[in-house]
Parts: C-alpha cells; structure tokens; sequence
C-alpha cells in the first residue's frame, strides 16, 4: 500500500489507510460497520447500531461546552466498486490499493473510494480534536 500515513494530517490519512483495507461495496458494508464501532469503543466514543445498519457515533462535549449547538455529520459507508477490466481485484476481500502520485491520490486499477470514505474519516479526525 501507499504509504498514506506520511501525508498531513497524518492521523487523518492513516486512517483512510486503514479504511482502504475494508471492502464496502454497497450491501456488504458489515465489515466497514464493525471497524466503525471497534473505533468507538477504541476512542471512549458511545457507538449505536439501528436495525437496518445505520452506526452514530456520539462524542461528548468538552468541559465547558455543553450548551453549544451540536454538530451532525453524515455520510454513507459503502462504495463505488469500478475496475480496469484487466485488472484482478476481488470486491469481496481485496484491500483497494492507494498510490501517491506528487499532489494526488489514487488507487492501483480501481476506484479509490474517497467519494465518502474521506468523509467519514473527516468525522473521525473531527471527533478526536
């Protein structure tokens, strides 16, 4: 893999890392919702799981911030799964390889799934600062 976590922030991209290791196809996203409530329970975060899947992850407010207006982010946990033709990537349990190309990210012969996996790791990042 690329060494995503060299990039800054480093925890944010490091956990996107960690993220391009999980497939999460659409209607496959079990093992994208474990890893969600393994980092809450990780972080001391409250963590819930609906009965069609859905995960919110609660982060308490500071000492001292308790009366400012709560902040909801949203996003979806799964992604779209394109190839190169050629290419032999199994949706089902290969890792999407990132590639660091100067200024750019990518994947190795298939999406990256950024679309919204940057998005969930911005919640993340947000909830630990």
């Amino acid at each position: 893999m690329g060494d995503l976590g060299e990039i800054k922030p480093r925890k944010l991209w490091g956990y996107f890392e960690e993220i391009c290791r999980i497939p999460r196809l659409s209607k496959n996203e079990g093992k994208i919702r474990a890893y969600l409530l393994d980092f809450a329970r990780k972080h001391n975060l409250e963590a819930r799981k609906d009965s069609i899947g859905n995960i919110l992850i609660i982060r308490n407010a500071a000492p001292g911030k308790e009366k400012i207006k709560t902040v909801v982010l949203q996003c979806h946990l799964d992604m779209v799964g394109e190839k190169n033709a050629a290419h032999p990537h199994n949706w089902d349990t290969d890792p999407i390889i990132p590639v660091i190309d100067g200024k750019w990210v990518s994947a190795s012969g298939t999406t990256l799934g950024a679309d919204d996996g940057i998005k969930v790791l911005l919640s993340f990042y947000l909830l630990l600062v």
